[in-house]
């Protein structure tokens, strides 16, 4: 009985078909995604404090489509108002920290849309270096930067 509701409420995989385990997979992958840039943009200073009757909470720039998880990964975001992507960028450092991926690229899609591709690489113990260009960002272990 605890097995069939943990199934139903997504907290155990389906065990006895593959493909619906690796779906089980992939849509913990993505709320994974959805959950590490909440918390990033939130550390980065990407959001908007907004009090509520309970509180306050933080509205972030919501994730629109996850294309792929995995490395790259590649997703959607829908922009706050008066966001651009610049702003994101600046941000890179905090959200590849917090992410756990060490690039970032952002592309403008539409007016407030912009897609994000988030890259693993290689990890590097190089010493610190200038800043990191505008349109690629780098972010090593320790808060080492390395230019493009």
């Amino acid at each position: 009985m605890i097995s069939q509701l943990r199934r139903r409420f997504g907290q155990e995989p389906e065990r006895t078909r593959t493909g619906e385990s690796e779906a089980w997979l992939e849509d913990c992958r993505r709320r994974e995604v959805t959950a590490l840039w909440r918390e990033g943009c939130i550390a980065a200073g990407l959001c908007d404090h907004i009090p509520t009757a309970s509180g306050w909470t933080s509205a972030v720039p919501r994730i629109g489509t996850i294309v792929r998880t995995g490395d790259p990964t590649v997703f959607t975001v829908r922009l706050r108002p008066g966001q651009l992507a610049a702003d994101v960028l600046a941000a890179a450092p905090r959200l590849l920290a917090a992410m756990g991926m060490s690039e970032l690229r952002v592309s403008d899609l539409a007016p407030m849309w912009v897609r994000v591709t988030l890259l693993a690489g290689a990890v590097s113990r190089a010493e610190p270096e200038g800043p990191a260009p505008s349109v690629l960002h780098h972010l090593r272990p320790h808060g080492t930067r390395l230019a493009a």
